[in-house]
């Protein structure tokens, strides 16, 4: 598993958690690392700071490197899930809001939900459906979607 500590410095961290043992994630350079999602082949997903405060996606692959993610034109990149075929989902933030990705096989997909004021990815399975929630414009209320892959 996956998931972020806070160190006594108020600094954020990714780990993971394998076989009992926790070993800490930190993209090189970054002020401040988050893992959100590993697959089956310990590819991990997540986004950091760099020194600056700006945020990028990364991908860390199961040699080792660091991959950065960065929706073109975005401000804002933030992968979420991996699944076992390398197919990322998440959320970017550009000039007209935030919106839910799909990357694979290199190729970046919007996924907004009609009527919503943002949309964030938060997970895929293995067929590549993505799972998230958005913000209905009309009522400010938060809620679910999956969107197939068809």
């Amino acid at each position: 598993m996956v998931g972020n500590i806070i160190d006594n410095a108020g600094v954020n961290h990714g780990f993971l958690f394998e076989d009992g043992e926790f070993t800490r994630i930190d993209v090189p350079g970054a002020a401040q690392t988050f893992a959100f999602g590993i697959n089956d082949e310990d590819e991990i997903v997540g986004f950091y700071l760099d020194p600056q405060g700006a945020p990028h996606g990364y991908l860390l692959t199961d040699e080792g490197r660091f991959i950065t993610i960065e929706f073109p034109g975005a401000t804002v990149t933030q992968p979420r899930g991996i699944n076992d075929r390398g197919s990322i989902a998440g959320q970017y933030t550009n000039a007209s809001g935030t919106h839910a990705f799909l990357l694979s096989s290199g190729v970046f997909s919007t996924i907004d939900v009609p009527g919503a004021a943002a949309t964030f990815g938060r997970g895929i399975n293995q067929r590549g459906d993505v799972a998230g929630n958005f913000t209905d414009a009309a009522t400010g209320r938060t809620r679910g979607f999956v969107a197939t892959r068809h």
